[in-house]
């Protein structure tokens, strides 16, 4: 484990909001979509999935994502990229156990 993180991926309402007037959203260090509810879509998953399997096919590397439970996760088939499974006991997946809230901290 490298501890390596991966830009976070934002997804606002606007393309250029007002508050970064004069400033390059590509420069920022964050993946930035648009969409108009600024909601995780499926083509937005499965744009930034491909890419990232893509991205760990380039380097021979394997990853495990763990995602809640939503109908904007894709179900494909990526080659160096897993899903965890979505439908087992709240036991096992870190979402349910508080991730999310020690993300928000």
């Amino acid at each position: 484990m490298s501890g390596e993180k991966l830009k976070q991926l934002v997804i606002e309402k606007t393309v250029k909001p007002r508050c970064f007037r004069g400033i390059y959203v590509s420069k920022l260090a964050v993946e930035w979509k648009a969409n108009s509810k600024a909601w995780m879509t499926t083509h937005i998953m499965i744009d930034w999935l491909q890419r990232l399997d893509q991205q760990m096919k380039t380097q021979n590397r394997k990853m495990l994502l763990f995602l809640d439970n939503t109908t904007s996760h894709a179900h494909l088939s990526l080659d160096n990229v897993t899903l965890f499974p979505p439908n087992i006991t709240s036991t096992s997946q870190p979402l349910d156990q508080g991730i999310i809230k020690i993300f928000k901290v």
